[in-house]
């Protein structure tokens, strides 16, 4: 663990729930003791909150891991969203400036400087919200291989630490077992000397704008989120609490059972603001078992036959201090 500690500057704890809590802290003091401000992430399903918090406070940890594809349904991943996008939209400063004069109450002498009281704001456990990870089925198995887009683009809002596994971006037809695989692999995205953001094959040409976006708002403090749910869509707002400036997703979410993607969604009025179109896409995918069973079988491992495709027609019109999206009627 020390020597572990002396090349790696964070730890990834798996099953964190499966090892008992004083083994933990001790492997943990003796890695701290060589690297103090060590990170520490846990796979950590206790199935309790309060018991997650008495993991974080004992060892100390950074942030748990979080899976978006755990979801079984656009409700699940819209509650997911909101638990890991900051407070709402329009909140209130806590930080207040207390009264002296009126604590003192004349009984203490007045402070010779003005006294600033900040108030602690409570949070919840920090995450690394990850659209899918080493151990969780890929979207082509749990939901519908499309959703690959939109599950990546609604972690990639969230107001926290994001990851993702490889062979996600590349829409891989089934869970890899790490343990035995032996094919060669590879992915355009590692080979492609200029990733253009747009059209291309899988979600790597999307994926690198929405990474972009994420990286933007988390250093830039956009830390109010305002989410809505709404049949098969989900829609996420963050917005810098000063300057008003923020990024707003449509998501169309694809579960089983959600047919072509023609849901119908009304126009979105946001007031006091101005917005322009960054990018409209849709992914399209070969779910056909034959298609699945030549991906699976490859003698290279390799996802299916996949494209990111622009969709046409989304249109944002600027009316005086109001701006009004509207998608088209085939919104996938």
């Amino acid at each position: 663990t020390r020597l572990m500690a002396k090349h790696f500057h964070g730890f990834r704890i798996d099953n964190c729930h499966s090892t008992p809590l004083h083994l933990a802290e001790y492997m943990l003091d003796a890695a701290r003791s060589v690297r103090p401000n060590l990170v520490v992430m846990a796979e950590l399903f206790s199935g309790d909150e309060k018991m997650d918090y008495v993991y974080v406070e004992r060892l100390g940890l950074s942030c748990l891991i979080r899976e978006a594809m755990q979801c079984w349904s656009t409700a699940e991943v819209s509650k997911l969203v909101h638990e890991n996008c900051g407070r709402p939209i329009g909140s209130f400063e806590l930080d207040e400036i207390s009264d002296a004069q009126k604590r003192n109450s004349g009984t203490e002498p007045a402070p010779s400087v003005k006294e600033v009281v900040h108030k602690i704001r409570p949070a919840t456990v920090h995450a690394l919200l990850m659209d899918c990870t080493h151990d969780n089925e890929l979207p082509a198995q749990r939901r519908d291989a499309r959703d690959t887009l939109s599950n990546s683009a609604l972690v990639a809002m969230c107001a926290a630490s994001i990851g993702s596994v490889f062979g996600y971006d590349e829409v891989y037809p089934q869970l890899i077992e790490l343990v035995h695989e032996k094919r060669p692999y590879n992915s355009p995205y590692s080979t492609m000397s200029n990733l253009k953001v747009g059209e291309g094959p899988g979600i790597g040409h999307v994926k690198r704008l929405l990474n972009q976006l994420h990286t933007i708002m988390g250093k830039d403090h956009y830390d109010e989120t305002h989410i809505h749910h709404e049949g098969e869509y989900i829609t996420v707002h963050r917005m810098h609490p000063k300057s008003r400036k923020g990024y707003y997703l449509i998501a169309h979410t694809a579960f089983p059972g959600y047919g072509n993607g023609n849901a119908g969604f009304q126009p979105v009025h946001l007031t006091g603001s101005k917005a322009s179109l960054l990018g409209a896409w849709n992914l399209e995918v070969d779910q056909s078992q034959e298609a699945k069973h030549a991906a699976i079988n490859d003698k290279v491992l390799r996802g299916l036959k996949a494209s990111t495709k622009d969709i046409r027609g989304v249109k944002v019109d600027n009316h005086g201090d109001t701006a009004v999206i509207t998608i088209p009627e085939k919104f996938p």
